[in-house]
Order: structure tokens, then C-alpha cells, then sequence
């Protein structure tokens, strides 16, 4: 009988050492899959801003910024737009595919990696003209695309960082932030239909009331905003929702 105990007991390590290896061996692989997925979309991207990134020309008015929209839309012609949070590594294209879900795994240049690509929601008929434009992208744990917005949930963050720059085809915008509120992703939380003026500005009045920090920016009627969502991980299916003002400021 002892002799059985003492052997169950070696079969309960070995069982439990077999598991414990190769729960490691598991973590290990998926972790360094993240990083090299996260290094090659890191590259790609950066690659991409050499060759098109927004440069500065004389202008009468001081500077301005120019796109080669016609080399990016070379690579994907998708590409819609392009956007910088100033002093961060916010500094991507923007595309808008026939669904919410291709752009979720890959890049602009059509490699699969889980970082994706910052999209436009396809339901959105006419960005940037309509009401609200939706824009979608991961908040990636090492700190690749919209994951800067979650600096949003401070003050002193936003007192920095007022506004975007969008750059499109048709001129530039820039993009007031009005608020940062935290939503639950496991229903629709943003509105694509907005009866009348009322309710447009009765939306943005209760985003504001709930929003992570105070704006000073003024909205009006005949306004237009851009909502940028991405995961906040404060809960499962939890999603940030930064909401800004659209301003044409050149063509």
C-alpha cells in the first residue's frame, strides 16, 4: 500500500509539472507572439510615416501639412484620411472598409496582425460630412494606436492636448476634444442617427456631464463631431469613447 501512495503521488507531480510546463510554454509563446505581431505592425507603420508623413511647407499663413494621399491609397485604397495627436505617437492613417471586421486583424498594407488598423465604421455613408463620423482602433498594450486616449481620463492630460489634426483629400480639420466617457461595448452606444438639432446637442450636453475631463470648447447646431472608440479595460467589453468637434480650418 505504501508503495502504491508513493508511486500516485510521483504520478500527481508529474501530472501537475506536465501541466505547470506547459501552461508556461503556452504564456511564453502567445507573449512573444504579441511582441513580434506588436514589432512588425510598429515597423510597418513607421515605414509608412517616413515615406508619407505629414511634412511642413511654407505657406502665407505659416506652415501647413500635406499627405501624398495618392501613395497612400497606393498601398490601400481605402485610405481615408490621416490623423496626429501632436507630441504623441497618434500619427496613422484612417480607412474605411465594406465592414467593421477585416481592419479589426490587419494592417494598411494588408499583412494580418492583431494591432489592425484605425477604420472608419462602414455605416458611416459620408465621413467627415456627416453628423458623426465613428472611428474604431485598438488600444494596444504597448502603446500602439488610439492606446494614448486613455490619458484622456485626466485633466491635466487634456489641458495638453485640446486637439487633433485630421488630414483628408478634401482639406484639413481640426478636432476639439468635448469628452471622454467610458461605455459599455457590449451594446450600441453610439449614436449614428440623430433625430433633429435638439437631440444632436442634447447627445454631446450628456457625454459632457459624464466625460473624464471638462472642455472648454463650444458646440453649436450646425456642428459636426468625430468619435473615436477603443478598449479601456476597466471591465469586460468596457470601451473608451472620445468625442470631438470638427473643424474645417483649410483645403
Amino acid at each position: 500500500m505504501g508503495k502504491k501512495k508513493v508511486n500516485a503521488q510521483r504520478a500527481l507531480q508529474s501530472a501537475l509539472f506536465v501541466f505547470f510546463f506547459c501552461t508556461f510554454v503556452i504564456g511564453a509563446y502567445l507573449t512573444t507572439s504579441t511582441i513580434i505581431e506588436d514589432s512588425k505592425a510598429k515597423t510597418a507603420y513607421k515605414d509608412i510615416q517616413e515615406q508619407i508623413h505629414p511634412v511642413e511647407t511654407d505657406s502665407q499663413d505659416g506652415s501647413e501639412v500635406s499627405i501624398d494621399f495618392a501613395a497612400l491609397q497606393s498601398i490601400d485604397k481605402n485610405v481615408r484620411a490621416w490623423i496626429t495627436l501632436p507630441g504623441t505617437v497618434v500619427d496613422y492613417p484612417i480607412v474605411k472598409g465594406t465592414d467593421n471586421k477585416h481592419y479589426l486583424r490587419h494592417l494598411i498594407t494588408g499583412e494580418y496582425n492583431k494591432c489592425g488598423t484605425l477604420f472608419i465604421d462602414y455605416r458611416c455613408d459620408d465621413p467627415f460630412v456627416d453628423k458623426n463620423t465613428i472611428i474604431y482602433g485598438h488600444h494596444n498594450k504597448q502603446g500602439l494606436m488610439f492606446a494614448e486616449f486613455k490619458n484622456y481620463s485626466k485633466q491635466e492630460y487634456y489641458e495638453k492636448h485640446k486637439t487633433l489634426m485630421l488630414y483628408t483629400p478634401d482639406g484639413t480639420y481640426e478636432i476639439e476634444m468635448l469628452s471622454m466617457t467610458t461605455e459599455n461595448g457590449a451594446r450600441e452606444f453610439v449614436r449614428f442617427n440623430l433625430k433633429d438639432d435638439q437631440d444632436f446637442l442634447d447627445y454631446i450636453e450628456g457625454l459632457r456631464r459624464r466625460s473624464t475631463f471638462t472642455s472648454d470648447a463650444v458646440i453649436s447646431k450646425e456642428d459636426k463631431i468625430v468619435s473615436f472608440v477603443t478598449c479601456s479595460y476597466e471591465w469586460t467589453n468596457a470601451r473608451y469613447l472620445l468625442v470631438g468637434r470638427l473643424t474645417k480650418v483649410s483645403d
